[in-house]
C-alpha cells in the first residue's frame, strides 16, 4: 500500500477545499438546467473551447436578437470543458439559466430543446448531448465541478458568463 505523504495530503485537502467553495459559491443561484454536450472525437482542446464560443454567441443571437447579443446581453451559465488531451475526447458540462420571460416566454424543456437543435449546427459536435432541467441542483454542481476539473483549471473562462448580478455577500 503507498503511503501518503504530507503534502500529497495537504494537496488533496486543498483541492476538496477549492471544490466545496466553488460548489458552495454556485449553488447560491439557481441553476434550472443541466447540460451536457460532447464534441467530435479528436479534436484539439482549443477548437473545442472555440466551438463551445460560437455555439453560446449562436443562442444569444436567437434569444435576444443580435444587437442586445452584439452589445453584452448574456445568459447565465457556468461551463467547465472536461476530457483529456491524450484521448481527445473532450465534452462540456453546463448549469445553465433560463432566460428572462422578456425574452423567453417558453417552457424549460422548450429551452432545453433549442439548446440542443443548435448544438447540432456546430460543425464540432459530438453525437452526444443531453440537456433536461436540473432535479438536484447541489449533485449537479458538486458533479460538473469535480476536483480533478477544478485541478487541472479546466474552468471555460471565455465562456463562464455569472448571472446578471453581483455575486452574493
Amino acid at each position: 500500500m503507498h503511503k501518503k505523504t504530507r503534502r500529497q495530503t495537504r494537496l488533496n485537502s486543498n483541492m476538496l477545499d477549492l471544490h466545496t467553495a466553488w460548489v458552495a459559491l454556485l449553488n447560491r443561484w439557481d441553476w434550472p438546467i443541466a447540460l451536457n454536450l460532447n464534441f467530435k472525437a479528436g479534436i484539439r482542446k482549443d477548437d473545442a473551447v472555440s466551438a463551445a464560443v460560437r455555439y453560446w454567441n449562436c443562442i444569444e443571437r436567437q434569444v435576444y436578437g443580435r444587437r442586445k447579443a452584439e452589445a453584452g446581453l448574456k445568459l447565465g451559465r457556468f461551463c467547465v470543458l472536461d476530457g483529456s488531451a491524450e484521448t481527445s475526447n473532450w465534452h462540456y458540462h453546463c448549469a445553465v439559466k433560463v432566460p428572462p420571460v422578456k425574452f423567453w416566454d417558453e417552457t424549460t424543456e422548450e429551452f432545453c430543446s433549442l439548446l440542443l437543435e443548435q448544438w447540432k449546427c456546430i460543425r464540432s459536435a459530438g453525437r452526444f448531448a443531453t440537456c433536461s432541467p436540473t432535479e438536484c441542483q447541489l449533485a449537479w454542481l458538486k458533479y460538473i465541478c469535480k476536483k480533478e476539473i477544478i485541478r487541472a483549471g479546466e474552468i471555460c473562462e471565455r465562456t463562464t458568463v455569472w448571472p446578471h448580478q453581483k455575486f452574493p455577500s
